[in-house]
């Protein structure tokens, strides 16, 4: 049952491959940004270990986005396991499956963000699409999520 829920998680964010309009809205621009930032996303409430974890990022300012485009935006795991994310008119999609679990509260991905202007963690909006037990059993409600690091690079 984990394997078939950690396919399903890795397949749903592979929508963009050979799409057309890929990266269209908040794109543009963004390979001319002057400023580069690590964003770090949390988890921030204690909901015991998970198996898998999805969530969506949205940019609310006006100017710039996510480094790459598709599923080669430049997002890094901070748990073990499988990771996908999917960059795709401006909504950042992620997806974590880990059958030694995701660890609450805590850090659970890092991605580039580049833009013309200063960020701050206010500047971004978590939603969680989607999250279980390591037994694959639905959470009662979704965990809390934040933007919890804008770092220059």
């Amino acid at each position: 049952m984990r394997i078939v829920r950690a396919l399903q998680v890795a397949c749903l964010f592979v929508l963009c491959a050979g799409s057309s309009g890929c990266g269209d809205g908040s794109d543009a621009g963004v390979d001319n940004a002057t400023l580069s930032y690590e964003i770090t996303i949390r988890v921030t409430d204690d909901v015991g270990t998970l198996g898998a974890l999805q969530f969506e990022v949205v940019y609310t300012g006006d100017s710039g986005g996510w480094a790459g485009f598709g599923d080669t935006v430049a997002c890094e795991a901070l748990t073990e396991g499988l990771a996908a994310a999917n960059h795709f008119r401006g909504k950042l999609k992620i997806g974590l499956v880990s059958l030694q679990g995701i660890p609450t509260p805590g850090d659970v991905v890092k991605c580039i963000f580049r833009t013309h202007d200063t960020l701050d963690a206010d500047d971004f909006e978590v939603e969680v699409t989607d999250a279980s037990t390591l037994e694959t059993d639905p959470l009662p409600a979704p965990p809390r999520m934040a933007v919890t690091g804008v770092e220059p690079i």
